[in-house]
């Protein structure tokens, strides 16, 4: 019975430090593409021009950011939980700013023009200490 434990408790060890290394490769590959694209060229352009991008087409969410009451503010595009690109917006044309219940159709969202893009690159706790 104790080797059975022991076994098991192994087995999730290994199988933690695996998807922990996986999560590293996927983090460094997302990092490689993302500082490589010119964000640039993007600036004035349809969200979705962006969206089709080697890298940008990667995110895993989609967030929204309000300033209350419900005022459109700008969108967040997750990568990993160290990993965003912030997204802001000129003018909406295709999708009302407004929205009490901060629900927007990301399809008219991805009409939009894009104003700025800030990729985020989220310092790991073992790169703080």
């Amino acid at each position: 019975m104790y080797k059975f434990i022991i076994t098991l408790s192994l087995l999730a060890v290994y199988k933690s430090s695996f998807g922990q290394n996986n999560l590293i490769e996927y983090e460094n590959e997302i990092k490689v593409k993302l500082s490589s694209l010119d964000t640039e060229k993007y600036i004035g352009k349809p969200l979705e021009n962006f969206l089709q991008s080697d890298g940008a087409n990667m995110y895993v969410d989609i967030m929204w950011e309000n300033e209350p009451p419900g005022v459109f503010f700008r969108l967040i595009l997750k990568y990993s939980s160290r990993i965003y690109i912030l997204v802001y917006l000129e003018d909406l044309k295709h999708q009302k700013k407004f929205n009490i219940l901060n629900q927007w159709q990301f399809e008219k969202i991805r009409k939009e023009v894009i104003q700025k893009l800030e990729i985020v690159f989220a310092p790991s706790s073992s790169e703080n200490d």
